[in-house]
């Protein structure tokens, strides 16, 4: 329930995710839709051209990242995923608003 880049450490023998407080046996097509919240609606601590570039950074990773998973069964799950992230207290108003309108348009 928290799998998001912050979570994964590049080592000499490829990713670790770290930090597993959360972790629990379950669907795995949740822990996809957490991912993919987070990395949309995840506010950005800089603005202008830098803030376009990590954009679509952002943008192509999402992208890969989903391309992994079945997108229809991982959509699914969106609703779920906004509702339990909204009672996240560091969850600033800007990434609530963004989460619900990923859930509802994706």
């Amino acid at each position: 329930m928290d799998l998001h880049p912050l979570n994964v450490l590049m080592s000499r023998d490829g990713p670790v995710v770290i930090d597993w407080p959360n972790a629990a046996r379950g669907n795995p097509s949740v822990d996809v839709a957490v991912t993919w919240i987070l990395m949309s609606a995840g506010q950005l601590a800089f603005a202008g051209i830098k803030s376009a570039i990590v954009s679509v950074g952002r943008k192509v990773m999402l992208e890969t990242f989903l391309s992994a998973f079945d997108r229809d069964d991982v959509r699914l799950m969106l609703n779920d995923a906004v509702a339990w992230k909204s009672q996240d207290p560091n969850m600033s108003a800007t990434e609530m608003e963004r989460m619900h309108s990923l859930a509802s348009t994706a």
